[in-house]
C-alpha cells in the first residue's frame, strides 16, 4: 500500500534500507500534515458514534507534551473521573484551537483572544547546543 501510495503522489515517503524503512524528508512532511486531519477525523467519529450518555473530554496538545507529560496522569484522572472519555488529539502550535476540542494546552503567554486560559505550570527553557557550538558562540562573543 505504501508503494502505491509512492506511486501515486510521485514522491518516495520512505528510504528502503535493510529490513527497515527510514521517513525521508518528502515522508516527515506528509506525515506532519496528515496527523492533525487524521487526529481531527478520529475526534469527529468518536463524537458521532459515542452514545449519547458518555461524557468526552477532548484535549488538544503538542505529542511531546501528550507523551512525556499527560498520558502518564490519565490514570490517576480516570480514577477520579471513570465516567468521562478522554480523547487526545495532537498537532501542537501548529493546530488551531478548534471546535471539536473541549480544552487544550499551549506554550504561551495566555494571552488567546475569544478563550480562557489557565497557567498550568511555570517552564523553565533553556537553549541547548553541541559543546563545539557553544565554543564557537564563546569565541565570537570575545572578538
Amino acid at each position: 500500500m505504501v508503494h502505491l501510495l509512492e506511486e501515486r503522489l510521485g514522491v518516495a515517503l520512505f528510504e528502503r534500507k535493510a529490513n527497515r524503512l527510514v521517513t525521508t524528508a518528502a515522508g516527515r512532511a506528509y506525515q506532519s500534515g496528515l496527523t492533525p486531519i487524521f487526529d481531527a477525523l478520529a475526534s469527529l467519529t468518536a463524537q458521532v458514534t459515542a452514545p449519547a450518555s458518555v461524557r468526552v473530554l477532548t484535549i488538544g496538545v503538542g505529542p511531546t507534551f501528550a507523551m512525556k507529560w499527560l498520558i502518564p496522569r490519565l490514570a490517576d484522572f480516570r480514577k477520579d473521573e471513570p465516567d468521562i472519555d478522554v480523547r487526545i488529539t495532537t498537532g501542537g502550535a501548529a493546530v488551531p484551537f478548534g471546535e471539536d476540542w473541549s480544552c487544550g494546552i499551549k506554550l504561551g503567554d495566555g494571552e488567546w483572544p475569544g478563550l480562557v486560559a489557565e497557567p498550568l505550570f511555570a517552564a523553565d527553557l533553556l537553549p541547548v547546543c553541541a559543546p563545539r557550538l557553544a565554543h564557537g558562540a564563546e569565541a565570537r562573543r570575545a572578538t
